[in-house]
């Protein structure tokens, strides 16, 4: 059997169904509103009661359908992102790092302090007056330094402080608590790329004047 011949669209209905899928696209490109409901009336609207026309008109709707969604991904795209709770300020130049790391004090957890660096990195002071210092090459540009604390023993570390320093900074102090804390310090070059990096772990108020354990870091 034959399949039955198209059912030719009328050509007033034809039109008017392109034009209102130019004018959802025209929408989406100037950044306009787009009202999708009142597209699809007139969608309706156009077609009437004609087999044909009714028929151009579901696919017209699918048409509508695909440009709604770009216009969606579009806005998602478009939206602003929410600032974090505390910028990373640029430290003055030649100046040491002020003191970080100022916690609540939650139950007592006794760890064991790393070190992970191709750089060597020194304590200095007390629990309570406590310092790391080291020697930064002449290639390093800028220092990124990131603080991280564990919020209970079993918790991953999570940042809470984050700043980038001049490259003559080499001395950062501390304020230690029961709370295991975590130092990363990253001396790019002008090009972004790592030059020097250290990466200490666990110190508590506890265990400042314990040894480090040293763990191999690729150079």
């Amino acid at each position: 059997m034959n399949a039955p011949p198209d059912i030719a669209v009328p050509p007033l209905v034809a039109e008017a169904l392109r034009a209102i899928v130019d004018d959802a696209r025209r929408a989406v490109s100037s950044g306009s509103t787009l009202d999708v409901d009142a597209l699809r009336g007139r969608v309706h609207a156009a077609a009437g009661d004609d087999p044909a026309a009714q028929a151009a008109a579901q696919r017209t709707l699918a048409q509508l359908d695909r440009v709604a969604a770009v216009h969606r991904a579009r806005a998602t795209v478009a939206k602003p992102l929410t600032p974090p709770e505390r910028p990373i300020d640029p430290a003055p130049a030649g100046a040491a790092v002020g003191r970080l790391g100022g916690l609540p004090r939650p139950g007592a957890l006794r760890t064991r302090p790393t070190i992970t660096a191709n750089m060597d990195v020194k304590r200095e002071g007390t629990a309570t007056s406590a310092a790391l210092t080291w020697t930064s090459l002449p290639g390093v540009a800028n220092w990124e330094i990131r603080l991280s604390a564990r919020p209970d023993p079993r918790g991953d570390y999570e940042v809470f402080e984050s700043r980038t320093a001049e490259p003559s900074t080499t001395r950062l102090e501390l304020t230690l608590s029961d709370r295991p804390l975590r130092v990363n310090l990253l001396g790019h070059r002008r090009d972004g790329k790592l030059l020097q990096r250290a990466l200490i772990s666990g110190l508590t108020a506890e265990n400042w004047s314990d040894r480090w354990e040293k763990r191999a870091s690729a150079s």
